[in-house]
């Protein structure tokens, strides 16, 4: 009932509230192109961003929810999505609480130590990409600054002749 509660008030309210949002001057990232590409991105990967928010990120599902309203998504694929992802969200923890219900300290340090490396690596990832980004910036800075130093050579070419 609650996800169906926030779609509707997500579909109900959502418009009128973006349309007053647009209208002050405060929030010039809300605009007319912003919320015609926001609605076209939620088309293409809502139903995933719903399934992911019932099965890994919960504290995420409300305000999913409601995007999903204000989007206008179409309430059949919400409710397919909604549906799917409460139910592997509630049939794993469940399963694993059967698997490992007479040994569930052994599974609580399994568990931490899968989380620790899951943690870990992820932030390795990020760490990666960071660092790549970095590098590409410097490459292009220095692009930039050769380039400009070869117009200046060039310059003082012509300014001679």
């Amino acid at each position: 009932m609650g996800d169906n509660l926030g779609y509707l008030l997500g579909r109900r309210v959502g418009t009128v509230l973006l349309v007053w949002l647009e209208q002050q001057k405060r929030f010039r990232w809300i605009t007319l192109p912003a919320l015609a590409q926001s609605q076209a991105y939620f088309r293409r990967r809502g139903g995933w961003a719903i399934f992911m928010t019932r099965v890994l990120f919960s504290a995420l599902g409300g305000s999913i929810n409601l995007l999903a309203g204000l989007e206008q998504y179409p309430y059949r694929s919400f409710l397919l999505w909604d549906v799917i992802g409460e139910a592997l969200g509630a049939l794993i923890p469940l399963s694993l609480g059967y698997i490992f219900a007479e040994s569930w300290e052994e599974a609580a340090s399994l568990f931490g130590a899968f989380s620790a490396l899951l943690f870990a690596l992820l932030a390795a990832i990020v760490f990666s990409i960071l660092l790549v980004r970095k590098m590409l910036q410097r490459r292009r800075a220095s692009a930039f600054q050769d380039e400009g130093n070869q117009t200046s050579q060039e310059l003082e070419t012509l300014t001679q002749l």
